[in-house]
Order: C-alpha cells, then structure tokens, then sequence
C-alpha cells in the first residue's frame, strides 16, 4: 500500500474518532483544589476505529523499497514518526480502555452512557483507570519491538521513509533497544543532544544495541 493511502486513512480515522464523541475520547480522575471530579468519554464509532486501527496495523502491506545506507534518517524525521505512532496507538487504544469504567458506571448507576461526568471520585475509579494505562504502555513497548524484530517499519516509519534495522558493529538486540529507547525518549532533550554531537546522527541507545534508523526508497 502506497503512503499516501496509509497517511489518508490514519488520518480519516483519527478525525472520525476524535468527533465522534464530541472530540475527547479518555477519562480523566482527579483531586485539586479540594475539588474531585471523575470525566470519561468515548463512542461506540470510537471504539470500532479502534478495533479497526488494530487490525489495519496488522495486515496492511508495506510498498516494497529498499535500503539507503548513503544517507542518514533525520532526528527530525525520526521524532516525527514517533509522534504519529503514539497518536495512531492511543486512538487505537484509549476507546477499549475507557470501557471497563462506563462498564462499571453503569452496573452502579443502572444506565449505560458513552460518557458521564461526576463531582466526585469512587475508590474504585484508580482500581479500574491504572491498569488500563498500564495496559497502553505496554502495548507501546511490544508494537514498537515486534516491528522492529520483524524488520518493519511502524506506520510512523514507513510515512517518514526509514525504519529500524541492524547495524554493521553486531547482534541487535531489539529487546534492549525499545527498553533504552523509552527511557531515552523520557530525556529527550539529552537523547537530541548526544545525538546531534554524532555524524552519524545515532541515538545513544541504538549504539548499545546495535542497531539503526535506515532511509527506505523505492524499488520501483
């Protein structure tokens, strides 16, 4: 499938999903001020997109392209493809995580609503809302590493033209490396700094683990 057509329906079905349920899908519980309040929203169209955003990462082909080791992958292009992946996973994911709550709303309230609002918080809201946020990161991890052991790109990396291979100095370790990439992403700013240091323009993590970003162009 070309990019463009990938780049379309990515982006159709973030539009469709995020005004679907009057734009937020999530649920959010909290006390500030002395004020608690518990909000979750979602939409059967939402959670379907979801479903199908899954599924369509799965199975849709990749164009077939070939490596371009002369040239290096920007940290631009690269911190590009991660924004889009987190978005694509958390459209994906956040409308399942939010079902366990409405769930629970309705069997106490007796009404099943895709959205609700109350000024207060139940000591079961952190029972049922952590382990789903849990559930996001792990996905996360396993949605990045599968695609690298697999030698293909997340949807982010084939939009940008690059994905994650190994490098020239040893075994890749794709484990380790979207371990030490989390990480490094949390420190971002000095993840951007050693990298722009390097010619080469390689994060730290991927040195410890030999592996790489490589530019991917058509066959054709």
């Amino acid at each position: 499938m070309k990019r463009i057509f990938v780049f379309l329906i990515i982006s159709a079905m973030l539009i469709i999903s995020s005004n679907s349920s009057g734009g937020t899908v999530g649920v959010t519980s909290l006390c500030q001020n002395l004020q608690c309040y518990t909000v979750a929203s979602s939409s059967i169209i939402s959670t379907a997109l979801g479903i199908s955003a899954l599924i369509f990462i799965a199975v849709y082909r990749q164009k077939n392209m070939k490596m371009d080791i002369n040239n290096s992958v920007g940290i631009l292009q690269r911190l590009g493809a991660l924004f889009i992946d987190f978005f694509v996973m958390l459209m994906a994911l956040t409308p399942l995580v939010v079902l366990p709550i409405l769930w629970v709303e309705a069997q106490i309230t007796g009404t099943f609503a895709w959205s609700f609002a109350r000024p207060f918080v139940r000591p079961s809201d952190a029972m049922i809302i952590l382990p789903g946020v849990l559930l996001i990161f792990v996905a996360l991890f396993f949605y990045f590493y599968l695609h690298a052991r697999k030698n293909r790109a997340t949807i982010g990396q084939y939009l940008f033209g690059f994905k994650i291979s190994a490098s020239e100095s040893g075994t890749p370790n794709y484990l380790a490396r979207t371990f030490l990439s989390l990480i490094g992403i949390c420190a971002w700013p000095i993840s951007i700094f050693l990298a722009l240091r390097r010619q080469d323009r390689k994060f730290w993590w991927e040195i410890k683990t030999h592996t790489r970003a490589v530019r991917m162009i058509s066959d054709t």
